[in-house]
């Protein structure tokens, strides 16, 4: 009896013990995504409020979409003036971060038009330089193939809502100067 109590005494520490590197595995795990998370969101903060002039170039014959165009991210969504020209949605877009501080961050997105249309963008920013690609999937079932790069970026505000209600002085209420006689 003594002999069982002493082996699943032992067995109960091996047990505990064996555990432990699996619990700080895990624990090293979670940070990591929490790292992840956290630099995805550093990113999405910069490219927020970000409008990129891009040239589009088909990678066969003369596609709809080639020539210039204007990405723009802002309120968190993606929006391309030449796809909206063309009856697509503005966008949610994901992120993928590099585990390397030097390399680029990828962008995805898909966006949906008319007609059973649907382009899927992927880009790779790094730094002031974007380039990418687009795959347009139209209605007959055909798709077309094109490329994208930067030429010019510049910053806007992150949100596209106007700004705020005047406050009550620059609406000529009560203490303000406007619309009175002098």
């Amino acid at each position: 009896v003594h002999m069982e109590k002493r082996l699943l005494v032992l067995l109960i520490v091996l047990g505990i013990l064996g555990n432990v590197p699996v619990y700080a595995k895990e624990e090293a795990v979670d940070q990591k995504k929490d790292e992840m998370r956290a630099k995805i969101e550093e990113k999405k903060k910069e490219l927020n409020g970000g409008e990129w002039e891009v040239a589009i170039k088909s990678t066969l014959k003369k596609g709809a979409l080639d020539g210039p165009d204007v990405l723009t991210f802002q309120d968190n969504v993606f929006r391309s003036k030449s796809s909206a020209k063309a009856g697509f949605s503005p966008t949610n877009y994901t992120l993928t971060v590099s585990e390397s501080a030097a390399g680029p961050t990828v962008w995805e997105t898909m966006q949906t038009g008319g007609k059973g249309q649907v382009m899927f963008w992927r880009g790779e920013w790094l730094g002031d330089k974007m380039s990418g690609m687009i795959s347009r999937q139209l209605e007959d079932g055909k798709s077309e193939e094109y490329i994208f790069s930067s030429s010019a970026m510049k910053e806007i505000p992150e949100t596209s809502e106007s700004e705020e209600e005047p406050k009550e002085e620059e609406k000529g209420g009560a203490g303000s100067s406007k619309g009175k006689k002098k």
